[in-house]
């Protein structure tokens, strides 16, 4: 071994791929680190798997990138734990996608996590879901970004592991496609933790599919933020349970669009509960067709605020049920029942601005009409007060009104009958 050592870096540069052969595994083991990184490419590639493994971490340290990058699949792949994890940071870059491929799950899983760090974009994409899998949580969480943007959707990330994918950061998570996010699959969204969850992007969150909304459990919906929330699409909204909406936070409800509101199902909303509906804006309730007004119980409508009913157009009060609904409304005044119980005269500032209006309700026909109007339909742009009904039936209804517009030639300013 002394003698052997003694030999200077240029003659050991000068052997022959016979000579080298001839060296025995125990030789091979005493050769000085800049013997070793004087090797030759062709000496590299003769030497055998043993050979190889005879070296120890110093010298395995010391080879060069060229070195690496001309090592066989076949050498590669019989790399023992200690070489493998001897690799620098370079030298594993140097090796080609190939090289990368011929490692095996074992030898992937004893990369140290700064090695698996340093590993090219190429290299990452070339590696097999099992390969993936055999890494542990430090060495997901060692990725960086540009590494996971590498990742394919299948099979890459649709064969990720919970563990795996749970051990990948919020800035992973934040650069993960939408191409990539489709390979999700749904026990995969079902585990994911609130973080990585609220880490993607809403391009992510508008791209999933209604299989994958739809695996989002209620306490994932309560976690999401008001912008994933309004990037929701609207086939998703429509997937959503009554659970996972009413999971929803005020702020997150309130971040609805119009266009996401107005295509709530009537058994969602029929299933609204009393702080969502009070977090509806007015853009919101307007939004409301009169369907999906019609499908809110007495006891939801009476959980909105006097002001949310101002904001409801006619047409939507009309929509309401025959169940009360108008008559539990606060702010109603005055009511007066017909003798068949069929008609209900009320009157109310809540619904059309401008002053007190007086209303019908017809709970035979299910429709609610507004009675201060001039004989071309205009509504009256004063105060409607002390209405009934005549002879205790619908066909009447007097009332006195401080209005202008009602009659013509009216220009006195005082109140009429």
């Amino acid at each position: 071994s002394q003698d052997l050592r003694a030999l200077s870096t240029n003659v050991i540069r000068s052997l022959s791929t016979a000579q080298i052969a001839a060296l025995t595994s125990d030789q091979m083991g005493q050769l000085t680190t800049a013997q070793v990184a004087s090797l030759t490419s062709d000496a590299i590639r003769t030497l055998s798997t043993t050979d190889l493994n005879a070296l120890g971490t110093a010298q395995f340290a010391a080879l060069s990138t060229v070195q690496a990058a001309n090592l066989t699949t076949s050498q590669i792949l019989n790399l023992d734990s200690d070489d493998l994890r001897a690799l620098s940071s370079a030298n594993l870059r140097a090796l080609s996608t190939d090289q990368i491929a011929a490692l095996s799950s074992t030898q992937m899983s004893q990369l140290g996590s700064a090695q698996v760090a340093s590993l090219t974009t190429a290299q990452i994409a070339s590696l097999t879901s099992t390969d993936l899998n055999a890494l542990d949580a430090g060495q997901m969480a060692a990725l960086s970004s540009s590494q996971v943007a590498a990742l394919s959707a299948t099979p890459q990330i649709a064969n990720l592991s919970t563990a795996d994918l749970n051990a990948l950061g919020t800035a992973q998570f934040a650069v993960l496609s939408t191409a990539q996010a489709s390979g999700l699959t749904s026990d995969q969204i079902a585990n994911l933790d609130s973080q990585d969850l609220r880490a993607l992007s809403t391009n992510v969150i508008r791209s999933l599919s209604t299989a994958q909304i739809a695996a989002l459990t209620s306490d994932q919906m309560g976690q999401l933020t008001t912008a994933q929330v309004a990037s929701l699409t609207t086939d998703a909204i429509r997937t959503l349970s009554s659970t996972d909406l009413n999971a929803m936070g005020s702020a997150q409800f309130a971040a609805l669009t119009t266009l996401q509101t107005s295509i709530l199902t009537t058994t969602q909303m029929a299933n609204l509960v009393s702080d969502d509906l009070r977090t509806l804006s007015s853009a919101q309730l307007l939004s409301l067709s009169t369907d999906q007004i019609g499908a809110l119980s007495s006891d939801q409508m009476g959980q909105l605020s006097s002001r949310q009913v101002a904001w409801l157009t006619t047409a939507q009060i009309a929509s309401l049920t025959s169940t009360g609904v108008m008559i539990n409304v606060p702010g109603s005044l005055a009511p007066d029942i017909s003798a068949d119980g069929c008609a209900v005269l009320f009157e109310t500032p809540l619904i059309d601005p401008g002053g007190i209006k007086v209303y019908l309700r017809d709970r035979c026909e299910g429709v609610t009409s507004r009675i201060d109007l001039s004989s071309t339909g205009e509504g009256s742009n004063g105060s409607a007060v002390q209405a009934f009904l005549s002879g205790g039936t619908a066909r009447y209804v007097a009332f006195t009104s401080n209005a202008n517009n009602l009659v013509a030639g009216d220009g006195n300013g005082d109140t009429d009958v």
